[in-house]
Formats: C-alpha cells, sequence, structure tokens
C-alpha cells in the first residue's frame, strides 16, 4: 500500500497581495515556491491531491506578474490550465458524468453572495484538464466552463476552482467527498 495516500489543500480565498505601491514580494501566493517543491515531490511518489479554491490557478497564471515557473507547477504537477477567472456569478455547479464512474450528475450550489453560514466566492476560477488522463468532473452552470477537473496517471489530482466548504449543502459536500475519495481509492487510471 502507498504510503502517500491523500492531501487536501483548501485554500479558500487565499492569494498573493502586493502590500503598498507594489514593489516589495506579494504576500500569501496559494502556492509559494517552498510548498510548490514538496507538492511536486509528493506527486511524484504517487500522492493524490484535493484542492480547492477560488483563486487556485489564477493567483499563479493570470497577470502581468505572473512567472513561467508557477504556470509550469500548475500544468506540469497540478495537471490543470487555467482559462480565466470570475468564471461565474450565480453559484451553482454541475457535476457531470465523466469518464470514471465515480463522478455521477448533479447540481450543487456554492455560497455567492454574503450569508450567516459561510464566507462566499466572489470569483472563481474556470479551470481546464490538462495532458493525457485529465478530464472535467464539474461545470458552471450558467456557462458550461469548466469548474473542477480530476486527473489519473501516476498520482491522482482532484482540482475544484472553487472553495469545496463553500458548497451550501452538507450532503452535497458529503457526496462530492465521497466520490474523491473512492476516485483516489479506485485502481481505475481513468
Amino acid at each position: 500500500m502507498n504510503a502517500y495516500k491523500m492531501v487536501d489543500l483548501i485554500l479558500g480565498k487565499q492569494k498573493q497581495t502586493f502590500i503598498g505601491n507594489g514593489q516589495k514580494e506579494a504576500k500569501f501566493k496559494t502556492f509559494p515556491l517552498a510548498l510548490q517543491q514538496i507538492i511536486r515531490s509528493y506527486c511524484q511518489k504517487g500522492g493524490n491531491l484535493m484542492l480547492s479554491g477560488a483563486y487556485l490557478a489564477s493567483d499563479l497564471c493570470d497577470g502581468e506578474k505572473a512567472l513561467l515557473e508557477d504556470r509550469q507547477f500548475v500544468e506540469n504537477v497540478l495537471k490543470l490550465k487555467f482559462r480565466t477567472s470570475k468564471a461565474s456569478v450565480n453559484g451553482n455547479v454541475i457535476v457531470i458524468n465523466s469518464p470514471n464512474k465515480y463522478f455521477l450528475k448533479s447540481e450543487i450550489s456554492y455560497f455567492d453572495q454574503p450569508n450567516d453560514t459561510s464566507y462566499f466566492v466572489e470569483s472563481p476560477d474556470a479551470i481546464e484538464p490538462i495532458g493525457e488522463g485529465g478530464f472535467s468532473i464539474c461545470r458552471y452552470a450558467e456557462n458550461k466552463i469548466s469548474a473542477a477537473v480530476a486527473y489519473s496517471g501516476q498520482n491522482k489530482i482532484c482540482a475544484f476552482g472553487f472553495p469545496f466548504e463553500t458548497i451550501e449543502s452538507q450532503d452535497d459536500r458529503n457526496k462530492l467527498m465521497e466520490s474523491v475519495l473512492s476516485f483516489f481509492n479506485s485502481t481505475e487510471t481513468k
């Protein structure tokens, strides 16, 4: 049995912020270089990874200060491609039928407005699968842009362009997490 089973990185609204006039290095980057190196090593050893967050890919790939090394990390290690930020405004996601039997079609909603239960998502990322073994598992309902992707190869990855913990229904969170864990525990490569 693989000692590297699963790591869950839930980033929420974390993103790099430039303080003052922007001349200093950004603070609060989603994946600083040291964390990138740890994740890369973990994945190379067969570790499964679930990640979610509103700025999951845009923080590293969008804008004029985006670094080539960061884009390469997103594409080569996280196995996803950044498409756009502000991908949805209504908080509705469709879990689509995928090549993997564990992700079954359903509809879920995440908090997209101020409320008494959870923080809300203002700018979810659209992310696309990349490479052989990658596929979309969720799309934003309003425009069908990919909201979540999975990858199955030497390790397995599930990435959500919105924070997982903002899913409104506890039952929906449980079902989706069950799908992710079943996918990670399966021996299928896709």
